[in-house]
Formats: C-alpha cells, sequence, structure tokens
C-alpha cells in the first residue's frame, strides 16, 4: 500500500491557475509540508523549534474556527493510499486544542487530528483514500 504521509504541524495545515504543492515523493509516498500550502486561508506560518521544515502551520486564537487551508499535489501512481498527520497536543494544561480534519478531494478522512492525547509531536493515522493519476486537492480544516 502507498502512503501519503502528511507533515501537519501545530494547530493545524487546488484551484486551477495555482503551482502543485513541493511535495517530496519517492516510491509513491508523499511528505508534504504544511507550511507549503498554497491558499492558507486564516492559517498562519509560524517558527518553532524541533519541527520538520521550515515551520509550522496554525490557526490564530481570534481566527475562524473553520478555516481551511489547500494544497495540491500531483498524483502519477494511481491507487490507495494511506494519509498519515502529524500535530502536536498539550495533554497536561490544553488537551486536544489543536485539532483539525484532512480532506483529500474533498472527501473528510475517517479520524480526527490532534487528539492523541501525548505531549508534543505525534504522527496519526486518519484514514485511506483512493486517487487517480493528476492532480489531488489537500485540505486542512480546523476543527478545535
Amino acid at each position: 500500500m502507498k502512503l501519503i504521509c502528511l507533515i501537519l504541524q501545530s494547530f493545524l495545515l487546488v484551484i486551477s491557475g495555482f503551482n502543485v504543492a513541493k511535495a517530496q515523493m519517492v516510491d509513491d509516498t508523499w511528505l508534504i509540508e504544511a507550511e507549503e500550502f498554497q491558499c492558507p486561508d486564516k492559517w498562519t506560518v509560524s517558527e518553532e523549534t524541533g519541527v520538520s521544515g521550515s515551520g509550522i502551520l496554525k490557526v490564530g486564537y481570534n481566527a475562524n474556527p473553520n478555516a481551511n487551508a489547500y494544497t495540491a499535489i500531483t498524483v502519477t501512481t494511481a491507487g490507495t493510499y494511506s494519509v498519515w498527520t502529524r500535530s502536536r497536543d498539550y495533554p497536561d494544561d490544553r488537551p486536544g486544542t489543536r485539532r483539525f480534519l484532512m480532506y483529500v478531494n474533498e472527501i473528510a478522512m475517517s479520524e480526527e487530528s490532534g487528539k492523541h492525547g501525548l505531549e508534543g509531536y505525534y504522527w496519526e493515522k486518519v484514514g485511506f483514500t483512493t486517487l487517480d493519476t493528476g492532480e489531488a486537492l489537500l485540505r486542512i480544516k480546523d476543527s478545535r
């Protein structure tokens, strides 16, 4: 089974005419940095130590809780893919405050991200998706 690894770090995170995301692809596995999402809406890039990439994508405290961020990837091999996200949680003082939903081609993954209950960043398997070749739309939706 092929694997889409989506690093959606922090309080997490197209339309034609935009460039496809700078996804790193090796053997049908993508690593998509959330801070590279092309249409961040009310999500902002912020620096944080100890994370991969150049920062994190987060929604501010005053932002609409249903903020969406979008990007696209180019699928060269059709198939069924596992979808993973990486998110941060604060179980001791703010449990589950960085929750979000991942959508692939406007289909919500079966699990919400950011509720792993462990201190720090952890990977969460959020679902499966079947993709044809061509562009696929990814969306992060704030669900706190």
